[in-house]
């Protein structure tokens, strides 16, 4: 076997776990209970993703290919070790969190994810979430899981969620109002993702450089059926975006460690998957604004609606909110909440929108002509 055959052969089995690990594991970031070995797997990252049409000489020998995979089976091996010795130092943490869950759950259930997922609160019931339009349950739903992912309790406060929905729906009216492009009283696609793109090019280029991932990986597993995953409109769809990939600041990935600490396997699988559900750059959002909007609702929602884009932008403004909030409710630093967050903790702590966005000519190639702001009524 030649060494181009057996990178594609590892590149085919890995890279999709080695992006994954170091854009969302806790455990690798600063300080995380493995992070020094951080390094070694940016350079397996390296020479998996290296193609070998680029012309440039290979990144490893055939030997350093086995290496390689020797390597992360190493790894894998640590991290479930490390994950192990962290559920058993908290053995009385996990004890007393499972109490909690069983107290406050409405029935038994097998894990949080569970829970979450009937959009069960602390405190509270949303009574209500069942007589709501499917697109507008699935929002709230992953509103839900932003305050968890980013600093709130695992079933936040409903009076909370019911505030940020609310700030969530004055987002789309006010930056997609102002940004999405109407022509003839239909969306123009287009138009609408060049506005976009001007007012927020630091999520844009983040957007740019995950489908440039993802199309690698699909090259070098020849999966042609991803595409017409990520252009699905059907229900599988609203985890094809990964919140993950948004920027994510050592404090938070710290915290998060923190966190994941003091749960046990199974707990700790269910907050990864509500972390890669915590966005809103699914079509469920984008319908749902496009209603917000007084917009037509959209035949079709591919990966490039640009809702689904605006939805993006949103997680980071809502997860930003959510860290804010915890850090008021701790005297500034992020801590694991030991009861859900309370109103008061997200009073005055909306981030602007101009934290988010940087206009800039020079985002743009060409230039375009002027935006015709939608009317939101």
């Amino acid at each position: 076997m030649t060494y181009w055959q057996k990178q594609r052969e590892l590149r085919a089995q890995y890279l999709t776990t080695v992006v994954q690990l170091l854009t969302s594991e806790p455990a690798l970031a600063p300080g995380g209970a493995i992070h020094n070995v951080r390094s070694n797997i940016e350079q397996v990252r390296l020479v998996l993703e290296q193609q070998e049409g680029a012309g440039a000489a290979p990144l490893a020998s055939l030997e350093g290919l086995a290496k390689v995979q020797e390597l992360l089976e190493k790894f894998m091996a640590a991290l479930r070790s490390a994950r192990e010795e962290a559920e058993a130092a908290h053995a009385a943490a996990v004890a007393k969190m499972n109490a909690q869950h069983a107290q406050s759950a409405p029935a038994p259930g097998p894990s949080l994810l569970s829970a979450l997922d009937a959009g069960v609160d602390d405190d509270e019931l949303d009574d209500d979430d069942e007589f709501v339009e499917p697109n507008e349950r699935a929002v709230r739903q992953a509103v839900r899981h932003v305050m968890y992912a980013h600093g709130d309790a695992p079933r936040p406060r409903a009076a909370c969620v019911r505030r940020l929905v609310a700030a969530l729906t004055q987002f789309v009216e006010t930056v997609g109002g102002a940004a999405l492009v109407e022509h003839g009283g239909s969306l123009d696609v287009k138009a609408s993702n060049t506005s976009l793109r001007r007012r927020f090019p630091r999520q844009w280029d983040e957007l740019k450089q995950m489908e440039k991932m993802r199309k690698v990986e699909r090259e070098a597993s020849n999966d042609v059926e991803e595409e017409e995953l990520l252009d699905d409109d059907g229900p599988g769809d609203a985890a094809a975006d990964d919140g993950a990939t948004t920027t994510v600041s050592i404090d938070m990935r710290a915290f998060q460690d923190r966190r994941t600490r003091q749960m046990s396997v199974v707990d700790y699988d269910d907050f990864a998957a509500t972390r890669q559900k915590a966005t809103f750059g699914t079509p469920q959002f984008a319908r749902w604004g496009s209603a917000a909007l007084r917009l037509a609702a959209p035949r079709k929602v591919d990966k490039n609606h640009p809702l689904r884009f605006l939805g993006r932008v949103a997680t980071e403004w809502l997860s930003r909110w959510v860290e804010a909030a915890n850090r008021k409710a701790h005297g500034g630093a992020l801590q694991v909440p030991a009861d859900p967050l309370a109103l008061e903790h997200y009073d005055g702590c909306e981030p602007s929108v101009a934290e988010l966005s940087t206009y800039s000519a020079a985002a743009s190639s060409r230039p375009t002509p002027p935006p015709q702001p939608l009317a939101v009524r």
